[in-house]
């Protein structure tokens, strides 16, 4: 029998979006659910999973995530468990980061880019093992404002298409929903304005897409935004799109698709430590949730996460 606690945190509504609200002082959480949610499927999945753990004799609790910061003592456990997709992962990590607990993943959500990432496979008896018997990596977490993130904060068309898919076709066909939605986006291009500052240095810019990822990773790993994305590495990736219609647009979407990236007239990559972003154009996201504000500080607190991998 494991000695190990685990907390088990459960998201039946992964995949539906949540919405973060930055723009008040208290930078409070603003949750919306956009659709009913089928709990029977889920429901049977979180059972399954409880069942595999006791066969295993391993301790656990079961809680839902709505319940996280109301109920729990995280100091009673040494890993949590997120089960769900990337906004659950998001919603966990300030009981974790610079912690003593580790993050173990079972990935059930539309989008599941940081266990692509850390090579966490989706069968659930395996993600279980993992758990297990699995090997702690430590990774970095960026920080935008106070919101942590292990993957990315998009703006421009990056932000149309994750915060403009239908929970509609979220529901219906996963994530080719964000395929979808990115085919109407790039016919609809359209150049913001950013205020980009970094080491000391500010400039003004007209973008298709600002980026700033820890994980690079886009369209299920098939491909990355960031050149030589490494979650361990201490640094930011920065991503600029600056192309203004379609041709401009495929030229680098076709580059980063077959990982041959270029520096050129359309787009800019670079690596920092921290980095201020101003836009008047206040919509964005974090690892995939909806966030809203002027202006966000984003910096980077390395290994600052212990997750279980294979």
């Amino acid at each position: 029998m494991s000695s190990r606690n685990f907390l088990l945190v459960y998201n039946d509504k992964a995949g539906k979006g949540l919405n973060y609200n930055l723009t008040a002082p208290s930078y409070r959480r603003r949750f919306e659910f956009s659709f009913p949610f089928h709990r029977g499927s889920f429901n049977k999945k979180l059972q399954y999973i409880e069942k595999l753990f006791r066969e295993r004799g391993i301790c656990f609790k079961s809680i839902n995530i709505m319940d996280l910061n109301n109920t729990v003592r995280m100091e009673n456990f040494d890993t949590v468990v997120a089960i769900g997709g990337d906004g659950t992962i998001l919603s966990v990590l300030p009981y974790i980061v610079n912690k003593n607990i580790k993050l173990g993943i079972i990935p059930c959500g539309t989008a599941n880019l940081l266990a692509q990432k850390l090579n966490i496979p989706k069968n659930i008896p395996q993600a279980v093992d993992v758990l297990i018997n699995g090997t702690k990596k430590l990774i970095d977490v960026g920080k935008a404002d106070d919101l942590y993130f292990v993957l990315r904060v998009g703006y421009g068309i990056d932000a149309d298409i994750v915060n403009g898919a239908s929970s509609f076709l979220k529901n219906k066909f996963g994530y080719l929903a964000y395929l979808i939605q990115g085919l109407k986006c790039v016919f609809n291009l359209a150049p913001k304005s950013f205020e980009i500052c970094t080491d000391n240095k500010c400039f003004k810019v007209k973008a298709s897409a600002v980026i700033v990822s820890n994980s690079g990773n886009m369209f299920r790993d098939k491909c990355s935004i960031a050149p030589h994305s490494d979650v361990s590495d201490g640094k930011l990736d920065v991503f600029v799109l600056y192309a203004r219609n379609i041709k401009e647009f495929l030229t680098v979407f076709f580059q980063i698709l077959f990982n041959k990236h270029e520096i050129g007239p359309n787009v800019l990559y670079a690596k920092t430590h921290n980095i201020s972003i101003k836009s008047a154009n206040t919509g964005f996201h974090i690892d995939g949730e909806a966030c809203s504000s002027r202006k966000v500080d984003i910096s980077l607190i390395h290994n600052g996460l212990a997750v279980m991998t294979p």
